[in-house]
C-alpha cells in the first residue's frame, strides 16, 4: 500500500511548511519554503546540529542516500519517490528532519536543472563533506565555493575522493 503523501503539483506541505518549486531569478527551479528561499547556511546549520548529536558518519550516509536518489524531473512519480526516500532517511533520527532532507533533495535537483551548471548537485556534496569531515565553518563553505571555478571545485572533490560521475 502506498503511503499518503502530502504533495501538490510543485511540492509538499510538511508540518505546516509549504516547500515547492517556483520561478526564481533565472528559471522555474527555485526552491521556496513558505515564501522564502532556503539558504545554504540554514540547512548546513541543521546538518551541523545533526552531526553534533548523531555523528558525522550517519549524517553523511543519510545525505549520500538522498544525493543518490536525486534524478529525473518533478513528475508526480518523482515527487512520490522523493518523499518516500526522504521520509525513510528521516527515520534514522528521533527528531523531525523530513523537511531538511526534502529541502536538500529539491535544491540538488534544482542544481541539476540549471542551464550551464557543469557540476550540478556535486557542489552540494562538496559543501556537506567540507562541513562534516573537513569541519570548515559554514560561512567559509558558503562564501568560498560561490566564487570558485568549476574545475577547482572538481579538483577539491577528487582530492577528497568524492567526485563520481553520478
Amino acid at each position: 500500500m502506498t503511503p499518503r503523501i502530502p504533495y501538490y503539483k510543485k511540492g509538499f506541505k510538511i508540518n505546516g511548511d509549504w516547500i515547492r518549486f517556483s520561478e526564481g531569478g533565472f528559471d522555474e527551479w527555485c526552491v521556496y519554503i513558505n515564501n522564502s528561499i532556503p539558504l545554504d547556511k540554514d540547512y548546513f546549520t541543521s546538518l551541523e546540529d545533526l552531526k553534533n548529536e548523531y555523528g558525522r558518519d550517519l549524517v553523511y550516509s543519510s545525505f549520500q542516500n538522498v544525493y543518490d536518489g536525486v534524478h529525473g524531473d518533478w513528475t508526480r512519480k518523482d515527487r512520490e519517490r522523493c518523499y518516500i526516500l526522504c521520509e525513510k532517511t528521516s527515520k534514522d533520527y528521533n527528531k523531525p528532519t523530513l523537511l531538511l532532507w526534502i529541502t536538500l533533495y529539491m535544491t540538488m535537483l534544482a542544481e541539476e536543472k540549471k542551464k550551464k551548471a557543469i557540476l550540478g548537485k556535486k557542489i552540494k556534496r562538496l559543501g556537506v563533506y567540507n562541513l562534516l569531515y573537513d569541519e570548515y565553518p559554514i560561512d567559509y563553505i558558503v562564501k568560498y565555493m560561490r566564487n570558485m571555478r568549476w574545475y577547482k571545485l572538481k579538483e577539491l572533490m577528487i582530492q577528497r575522493g568524492i567526485y563520481y560521475d553520478k
